[in-house]
C-alpha cells in the first residue's frame, strides 16, 4: 500500500521548492543568528573527608568492636592492630594542639591503649578534661578520673565518645557507688544501641543488680539473647553463677526459677560451665539443694567432658552423706583416676575424707592400677590414692565442712 505524504509537509516544503526552481536565493541562517547555548555547569569537586588519619583509624576500631559484639571472633586480633596504629602514631608525634587528635587519644586510652605510647600527653591532659579523666583511667588513678570526667561538657561529645565516657564512669563507681554506676551504665547503653559498648555496659549492670533478683535476671537474659555470642560471653557467663553462688538465699531462690529461661539461647558449652562452676561453689558453700539441682543441669548439657566428670564429682560429694553412700563412693573411686583440675581435685579429697568417717571406705584394701601422669593428671611417682589425702587447704577444709554440716547425714554403721 502506497504512504500518503502529510498534507502539512507539502506546505511547508512549498516555499523552499519553488525558491530553487525559480533560482531564487534561499535564506541560510548563520551561526551568530543561532540562539546562544548555556555555558556547562561546573563540576563539583568530590567531597573531602575532614577527618584526619588517626580518626579514621578510630572510626574503623569501633565498627571491629560492634563486629566483636555481634561475635566475630577474628575481629579481637584486629581490634588490637588499631589500637597498635594509633599507638604508634603516639609514639611519632601527634598534634595534641587539635581538639579532635586529643579526643581519638582519650578514646584510645579509654580502649585500653598504653599511655606511655604517646608523646606530650601529659603536657596536653590539664588543658583538656577529656583527657585527663581517660589519662588518670588508664594509670589506674580512679578518683581522679572521676574528679576529671565529672568536668566533661557531655553534651558537647559525640555520640561515641559520650557512650564510651559514660562507660568508664560506670566502671570507676561501679564499686563505690553502684547506684552512680548503675544510671552511667544505662545511659552508655542508651546512646549506643547494638555496639560493644552497649555489651560491655549491659554485662557489667546485671552484676550490680543482686539485691533485685528479678531485674537481674531479666537483664542477664537480655546479654545472652543478643550478645551470646561475643568472646567476652563465656567469661560474663562464669562471673553471673559466682554471683548466683554468693548471692544471699532468698535472692538465689528467686533466680534459680529463671535460670534456664535466662540460659537457654547460651551456647551448651556455656550453660555447662555456669552449672558446673554454681554446683562447685554452692557445695562448698553449703546450699546443697541448688548444688544438686546445677549439677544434674550440667551433667545434662554434656558438652564438654571435663565438665562432666567435675559434676559427676559434685554429684558423687553431695550423695556421700545420703542413703546413696555406696554409689557416691564408687563414683568417688573411679573419679581418683580421671584428669580432674586442682581445684576439682580438693573436692574430691574432701569428699572422700567425710566418707571415710561416715563408713568404712570399701576401696581401702584394693591395690592401686599402674597409672601414668598423664591419665591422673598426678605428678609421676604420685598415685591416685595417693590424692586422696594432700594437705588440708582452705578449699578442702570449706568443702569438707560444707559436707558434714548436711541435714542428711547417714550415721555411721
Amino acid at each position: 500500500m502506497r504512504t500518503r505524504a502529510h498534507p502539512r509537509g507539502l506546505v511547508l516544503a512549498a516555499p523552499l521548492a519553488f525558491g530553487l526552481l525559480a533560482g531564487l536565493p534561499v535564506p541560510v541562517l548563520a551561526a551568530a543568528d543561532a540562539p546562544a547555548a548555556a555555558p556547562p555547569a561546573a563540576i563539583e569537586p568530590l567531597p573531602v573527608d575532614p577527618l584526619s588519619g588517626l580518626a579514621k583509624t578510630m572510626r574503623a576500631l569501633h565498627l571491629v568492636q560492634d563486629r566483636l559484639a555481634a561475635g566475630n571472633g577474628v575481629a579481637l586480633d584486629a581490634q588490637s592492630a588499631l589500637l597498635e596504629r594509633i599507638m604508634i602514631a603516639g609514639e611519632t608525634g601527634l598534634d595534641l594542639a587539635d581538639a579532635h587528635e586529643r579526643a581519638v587519644v582519650a578514646l584510645a586510652l579509654m580502649n585500653g591503649a598504653d599511655p606511655s605510647r604517646f608523646a606530650g600527653l601529659r603536657a596536653a591532659a590539664p588543658e583538656d578534661a577529656l583527657l585527663a579523666g581517660a589519662l588518670a583511667f588508664a594509670e589506674g588513678r580512679q578518683p581522679a578520673a572521676a574528679a576529671a570526667l565529672a568536668r566533661v561538657d557531655a553534651a558537647a561529645l559525640a555520640p561515641a565518645a559520650r557512650a564510651q565516657m559514660r562507660l568508664i564512669e560506670g566502671v570507676i563507681q561501679a564499686e563505690s557507688a553502684p547506684e552512680v554506676a548503675l544510671a552511667k551504665f544505662a545511659e552508655a547503653r542508651l546512646i549506643a544501641p547494638g555496639t560493644l559498648i552497649e555489651e560491655a555496659a549491659l554485662r557489667r549492670e546485671v552484676l550490680l543488680h543482686v539485691a533485685d533478683p528479678a531485674r537481674m535476671a531479666t537483664l542477664a537474659s537480655s546479654y545472652v539473647r543478643r550478645f551470646g555470642a561475643s568472646p567476652f560471653a563465656s567469661a560474663f557467663i562464669t562471673r553471673l553463677a559466682s554471683a548466683v553462688a554468693d548471692a544471699p538465699g532468698p535472692v538465689q531462690e528467686t533466680l534459680s526459677a529463671e535460670l534456664d529461661r535466662v540460659l537457654a539461647p547460651a551456647r551448651a558449652t556455656d550453660r555447662q560451665a555456669f552449672f558446673a562452676i554454681l554446683a562447685r561453689s554452692t557445695l562448698v558453700s553449703g546450699n546443697h539443694v541448688l548444688a544438686k539441682t546445677a549439677a544434674a543441669r550440667a551433667l545434662s548439657e554434656a558438652a564438654d567432658d571435663s565438665m562432666v566428670l567435675s559434676a559427676r564429682l559434685y554429684r558423687a560429694a553431695l550423695a556421700i552423706a545420703s542413703d546413696a553412700h555406696e554409689e557416691a563412693a564408687r563414683e568417688l573411686h573411679s573419679l581418683q583416676r580421671a584428669p580432674l583440675s586442682a581445684d576439682d581435685r580438693e573436692i574430691l579429697a574432701a569428699a572422700i575424707s567425710v566418707a571415710r568417717e561416715l563408713r568404712r571406705w570399701p576401696f581401702d584394701d584394693t591395690p592401686a592400677p599402674a597409672t601414668s601422669a598423664r591419665s591422673t593428671g598426678l605428678p609421676p611417682g604420685i598415685g591416685p590414692d595417693d590424692a586422696a589425702a594432700p594437705a588440708p587447704t582452705a578449699a578442702m577444709q570449706a568443702a569438707r565442712a560444707a559436707l558434714t554440716s548436711s541435714d542428711t547425714l547417714v550415721s555411721r554403721p
